[in-house]
């Protein structure tokens, strides 16, 4: 059971290497759990599909009518789990549910805990009942991190604000997208649409933009940020200096690491 839940969490991880031999080894655990409950159906299934192996990670996930999303994995579910910010949590999804506030910067220091603390947060709010959120949609513009053992170099998600436009399309209007892509469409005409989509529903969108102190000299992305018409967090060593409402992130402190949060 400890090999099939490790197997469980790597599979939702596409970072990690997740080989055929990975997948005949679920199958054969999934078929021997299933053998001691009322899993005829299951066994029937894995035993008769043709094309176990060509596998599809869907990016976009869309449960229902709650919460459109495309939340990356979480790092910190390797190693058993988001750990303590009880208080940070609940004070940030506040001020989110909030209509005083548009902009929350997470700001502080490297490695104090920053991303983690947001996709803790997005994630809360996707299971929330009373998440107020049409879509919640996530950006990485960090260019650097932090394994194990060092700093390795990585692409970010954004570099400019096509690539922000692009993104937002296809998780709340891929058809949109697609049609965009193929007329070459003026990116003020992209802005527009972006800007009449999220004004069109009761319900808000919520853009988070991890470590954007890598794009803050990009003009054309941060007038984006500073006027789109809904919901915005973010994380950054430097905040935007106006618009915002600044939440200063502070080093873990011990008694709150030794207890899980909410």
């Amino acid at each position: 059971m400890n090999e099939l839940n490790r197997l469980r969490i790597r599979t939702v991880h596409p970072k990690e290497n997740f080989s055929i031999i990975d997948i005949e080894n679920i199958k054969r655990d999934i078929k021997s759990i299933c053998r001691g409950v009322a899993g005829k159906h299951m066994v029937e299934f894995i035993d008769n599909y043709e094309d176990p192996y060509q596998l599809n990670l869907i990016k976009i996930v869309d449960p229902g009518d709650n919460c459109i999303n495309n939340l990356p994995p979480a790092d910190y579910d390797l190693d058993g789990g988001f750990v303590g910010r009880k208080k940070e949590i609940k004070e940030i999804k506040n001020k989110l549910y909030s209509k005083l506030d548009r902009i929350i910067t997470i700001m502080g220091a490297g490695g104090v805990g920053k991303t983690a603390l947001a996709l803790e947060v997005a994630k809360r709010i996707v299971e929330d009942e009373k998440n107020p959120f049409r879509a919640i949609i996530w950006f990485s513009a960090k260019e650097e991190r932090l394994t194990d053992i060092e700093i390795v170099k990585i692409e970010p998600s954004i570099k400019n604000l096509q690539q922000l436009l692009n993104d937002v399309l296809q998780v709340i209007d891929r058809i949109a997208y697609e049609n965009y892509q193929e007329a070459d469409v003026p990116i003020e005409y992209c802005v527009r649409y972006v800007h009449k989509r999220f004004e069109e529903f009761d319900r808000e969108y919520l853009l988070i933009i991890d470590n954007l102190e890598t794009i803050l000299e990009n003009e054309p992305l941060i007038r984006f940020i500073e006027d789109a018409p809904c919901k915005l967090l973010i994380t950054s060593r430097i905040g935007l200096g106006k618009l915002e409402r600044p939440f200063q992130l502070k080093k873990l402190i011990e008694s709150d690491s030794l207890c899980n949060g909410v």
